[in-house]
């Protein structure tokens, strides 16, 4: 195992965290970072040696000597994404990486990221977190089976298609003049609304502050994907080209109750604002 150490930092294996973040890709990355820079005691795993401003530890989640190392913590975020999208990558990364989690890992608390696909209702009715999950795939219902290795007080953070910086597959379709009938509902939320909110999760999880059994990270809009196409078009002036016809699920439409009593607000709270942030970073010298 590979521990890295920040400048004027020491590591300590048998101390107990504040946060440690399984998964630091572009989310648990940006969730570590806020937290550590608030001053939390956190302590990042990832499978390849990186350095950050934060403590890190190189290893698999599936390591047989990661009990040995007998990590401890108030909180544990788990935010892994699965190697391939097949049912054994998604077998191996949430049910089973989980369970391995929380099995080598002592902690007060989980928040587990996963998806809205656990809702597969094709539906125009608003969906919330008093929905009853329904997944329609064998994708849904993984990421619904990892949710059984929660105990009471856990979370899980279900998150809609998130976009963002090298996430932005509507504006490349919009470029390439792509289109679609309406009627397929989608649903998004910015990479940065996705990790404040789920470092607002952590934060009540570290104050002791009771978590919901599940949240909704969406932005609430539950859009048209035939209105954010052309959204993405007409901001980057292109017109439709006939033969790039999408033909997107009838989808659902999915928004939060529970961001007021969170305290929580988007940044950018419609896709709008979130892809004309981008185009403006792209247009910035």
């Amino acid at each position: 195992m590979d521990f890295h150490r920040p400048k004027k930092k020491q590591m300590y294996i048998n101390k107990k965290w504040d946060v440690i973040v399984v998964g630091l890709g572009d989310l648990g990355h940006r969730v570590a970072e806020s937290l550590s820079n608030q001053g939390h005691s956190v302590l990042g795993i990832r499978r390849s040696s990186v350095s950050r401003a934060y403590a890190t530890l190189a290893t698999d989640i599936f390591a047989e000597d990661l009990a040995a190392q007998e990590l401890s913590c108030l909180c544990l975020v788990y935010a892994v994404s699965a190697d391939d999208r097949s049912p054994q990558g998604y077998q191996k990364a949430y049910p089973n990486g989980l369970e391995q989690a929380t099995s080598n890992i002592k902690t007060d608390r989980v928040i587990f990221v996963g998806s809205s696909r656990i809702y597969g209702q094709q539906t125009a009715d608003w969906i919330d977190e008093n929905t009853d999950p329904q997944p329609s795939d064998w994708a849904g219902k993984t990421l619904l089976d990892a949710e059984r290795h929660l105990n009471s007080g856990d979370c899980a953070l279900i998150l809609g298609g998130i976009y963002g910086p090298d996430r932005d597959r509507m504006l490349r379709l919009g470029k390439q003049g792509a289109w679609c009938q309406p009627g397929h509902l989608t649903n998004r939320i910015h990479i940065v609304d996705a990790a404040r909110l789920c470092v607002v999760l952590a934060l009540k999880a570290l104050s002791d502050q009771p978590l919901p059994r599940r949240v909704l990270g969406v932005d609430g809009e539950g859009a048209d994907m035939a209105e954010v196409l052309d959204w993405c078009r007409q901001a980057q002036g292109v017109a439709v080209v006939p033969d790039q016809e999408l033909h997107p699920p009838q989808g659902k439409k999915c928004h939060s109750v529970l961001f007021q009593q969170l305290g929580f607000s988007c940044t950018y709270p419609s896709f709008r604002d979130g892809y004309q942030a981008l185009i403006a970073q792209e247009d910035t010298p």
